[in-house]
């Protein structure tokens, strides 16, 4: 659950329950923020974000960060290639 200020509170019943809890939250924030820096570095931000992340994608393709960590070796870890 979020608070009025979008920070994580955690509520149990019990210990084990608040610890599953604390790691669900946990990896669903990671996994958000993988996603963002996925799109970040291809130039797709305007895809989940709208016309307005255009002017962005344009530059940060224009920079070629994805082409680059390709070219130094990175993989595109199982995503199809656009």
């Amino acid at each position: 659950m979020r608070s009025s200020q979008l920070s994580q509170v955690p509520w149990a019943l019990s210990e084990r329950d608040l610890a599953f809890a604390v790691g669900f939250m946990h990896a669903r924030d990671r996994l958000w923020q993988l996603e963002m820096q996925r799109r970040i570095s291809r130039g797709e931000l305007a895809e989940i974000l709208g016309p307005k992340a255009l002017d962005t994608d344009k530059f940060l393709r224009t920079l070629g960060v994805h082409r680059a960590a390709l070219a130094d070796g990175g993989t595109d870890a199982g995503f199809k290639d656009r």
